[in-house]
């Protein structure tokens, strides 16, 4: 029951980071200030209802709160600095959702779009920092492993949202090497790091996390990789965001697991397992109330990826 638990939860903070990636993604869409943008693709995708993916970082803390109570506060005492950073920036760029929709909805380098990017960034990458906080039982700064983790998750939000970038200005103009370049630059980059350079500091320390899951998540890098070069050589780069939408879904379900048998390394996940008297019912209300939230986010995504009526 508690791998069960502890899957699900990842699975609901995975799709918050991916959205939240996205998001990202759209504010550097605003900030270069392309041709196009400010009709159809602008008004599509640039609005307040983006900031209902919260509901998926609602559902991921309830869910750890339920399941995991007995090792609440040791958790939260760890991650508490990079969460009420993360929660901060999330208040913020809602603000900014809303100061830049209604008042000052312009394209380029202007300081709302500035600002509404740099917190864009700054959430995914406090979820990442509190993520690693759990893996290695230390802050990413401290250690080795914890600063190629946090490059990893860097070199991937960022190849997530340049990809999103990609995808969404090729379904109205041709894009430039320039963008093809980055894009696929960042991918090669996260992959480069998420294997080599986690497998050398993961070696070199004699890390619990070198087991089955690591071994699945190179593989799932891997075939990331050859996903890229299939799309290099067949001239359909802006395809790319959907294989690193996968990884990126998949990434906290793979490393929670890689973490087992610790929830907050090296607490131990049976320890922190808290629900024993009502975990069935949980999960059985999980697992009725998932076909709606996935109907509910596929229509959601449908929103934001089909091509907007031209005005």
């Amino acid at each position: 029951m508690p791998e069960i638990a502890l899957v699900l939860v990842a699975l609901l903070f995975g799709v918050y980071g991916w959205m939240s990636s996205l998001e990202l993604g759209i504010g550097l869409l605003r900030i270069t200030g392309r041709r196009g943008l400010d009709t159809g693709t602008n008004r599509n995708m640039f609005t307040p209802l983006w900031e209902i993916t919260n509901v998926f970082l609602v559902f991921g803390f309830t869910g750890f709160v339920v399941f995991f109570n007995n090792g609440l506060q040791a958790t939260s005492e760890a991650v508490f600095t990079v969460l009420t950073l993360a929660m901060v920036g999330i208040v913020a760029r809602g603000c900014l959702v809303l100061y830049l929709y209604y008042h000052r909805n312009q394209l380029g380098w202007t300081l709302g779009n500035a600002l509404f990017v740099l917190v864009s960034l700054l959430v995914p990458m406090c979820f990442a920092a509190a993520g690693i906080r759990l893996l290695t039982g230390a802050q990413f700064w401290q250690t080795n492993t914890g600063w190629v983790f946090a490059a990893t998750a860097l070199a991937g939000i960022l190849a997530l949202a340049v990809s999103f970038m990609q995808y969404s200005l090729s379904r109205q103009q041709k894009l430039s090497n320039r963008l093809r370049l980055t894009s696929t630059g960042l991918t090669v980059m996260f992959a480069g790091l998420g294997t080599l350079g986690l497998q050398t500091v993961l070696a070199n320390s004699t890390n619990h996390l070198m087991g089955a899951p690591f071994v699945a998540w190179t593989v799932l890098l891997d075939l990331l990789l050859l996903f890229t070069a299939v799309l290099l050589l067949t001239h359909k780069e802006q395809r790319l965001w959907w294989g690193l939408s996968v990884v990126a879904v998949a990434a906290p379900v793979v490393w929670a697991l890689a973490n087992r048998p610790y929830l907050l390394y090296p607490g131990l996940l049976d320890t922190a397992y808290g629900a024993q008297a009502y975990d069935k019912a949980a999960l059985i209300g999980l697992g009725v109330i998932f076909p709606v939230i996935l109907v509910g986010f596929i229509i959601f995504v449908k929103l934001f990826t089909t091509q907007p009526k031209s005005s």
